[in-house]
């Protein structure tokens, strides 16, 4: 109890919990300032007695390698997309560096001299040679740098260090022509692949949901499309939305629907399901390639449509379509949002003179005409 309370006996009782033994304690009392003492002393002891325990385990903690506590830290996290994110950064950047450091001697100075390292590290996507020496994304830093955070938090039960790591958000690849994302789209093949890009540039599917949309989450007489779920998971943003089938892609898909059955829209090649692993960087680059235009990712897809419905459509609408959580996120399109207003034919002011001669008529001067006074 967090203050003393009268029983019909007029005694007062307080009840407090032991922090060591973990058990209920309770006193009673005459007097009211006799038990509101007591009650502060008690409390005040669980309180020490709290910060001591907490200490000792920190303390502890403090003295185990990174390697070692990682192992724990992924072993209590959640299954799902987030925790192979943090294995992968775990197990690519952070432990070939950090693993054999105790965690009491990873502090700002060696975080520094970590995100250094990260900044020189080459990368190289699958069956690729790194000529030209591309090293980490400023993205992908700050991914691991996040982990990283997260992971010392949890591991040493403090708050330890905030790390925050400038990523530029100016600027976002997409395919700006329709005539390229045409050739894009034909250079995709038949396949599942080419499925999959439909959906990302005609609907703005992230690839997850890509991978998630099921044949009856499809409404051809209304034109819709039901976005609810991604992998084997709800959405990002955790609810339910509905985009537009335009006709094009309504065409592709049931041309598409009929030769491949089966619960799911996208499946691979024998009718499996693509799962998160499925493999679309390689195609993508590939595509872009074969149609001329210039290199995206296939998340840059879903920029796509969303540059494209935002010089169509208000803002507030496109970011429904495309799910967007946060209204940032949105107005990252807002100066194509005005641009496609400043083009539009109503805001074209004219204040040109009317073409002619202005003659001043005077008093006595007679109009002639076939007008409706004749």
């Amino acid at each position: 109890m967090s203050r003393p309370y009268k029983l019909p006996s007029g005694k007062w009782l307080i009840q407090w919990i032991d922090p060591v033994a973990g058990k209920r304690r309770s006193a009673t009392f005459d007097r009211k300032g006799d038990a509101e003492d007591r009650l502060n002393t008690e409390e005040g002891a669980a309180r020490r007695a709290r910060r001591e325990i907490h200490s000792g385990r920190a303390q502890a903690a403090q003295l185990r390698t990174v390697a070692d506590a990682a192992a724990d830290w992924l072993a209590m996290r959640p299954a799902g997309r987030r925790r192979e994110d943090n294995a992968r950064h775990l197990r690519l950047h952070i432990l070939p560096v950090l693993g054999a450091l105790r965690l009491g001697a990873l502090d700002a100075q060696e975080v520094e001299k970590f995100t250094r390292t990260l900044e020189g590290k080459r990368t190289a996507r699958n069956g690729e040679v790194n000529e030209v020496g591309r090293t980490l994304s400023r993205a992908t830093i700050r991914s691991v740098l996040n982990t990283l955070g997260k992971f010392m938090r949890d591991a040493t039960g403090t708050e330890w260090l905030r790390i925050k790591y400038a990523v530029p958000t100016s600027g976002y690849g997409w395919i700006r022509e329709a005539g390229e994302v045409a050739r894009f789209l034909g250079a995709c093949g038949d396949g599942w692949f080419r499925m999959a890009a439909e959906l990302a540039v005609y609907a703005g599917l992230r690839k997850g949901e890509v991978a998630g949309l099921r044949r009856d989450a499809l409404d051809f007489e209304r034109q819709l499309m039901r976005i609810d779920r991604s992998y084997n998971g709800p959405t990002k943003s955790k609810h339910v939305r509905w985009v537009p089938l335009a006709p094009a892609l309504a065409l592709r898909l049931k041309t598409w629907l009929l030769a491949h059955p089966g619960p799911l829209v996208v499946t691979d090649d024998d009718g499996r399901p693509i799962g998160e692993r499925m493999e679309t960087a390689k195609k993508t680059r590939r595509a872009c390639k074969r149609a001329g235009v210039s290199p995206v990712t296939f998340h840059q897809l879903r920029h796509t449509a969303a540059s494209h419905l935002a010089q169509r459509v208000s803002l507030p609408m496109m970011g429904a379509i495309m799910g967007h959580a946060n209204p940032a996120t949105t107005a990252r399109y807002a100066h194509l949002d005005t641009e496609a207003i400043a083009r539009s034919a109503r805001v074209q002011l004219d204040f040109t003179a009317p073409a002619g001669e202005v003659v001043r008529l005077g008093v006595n001067t007679v109009l002639t005409g076939t007008g409706a006074g004749e």
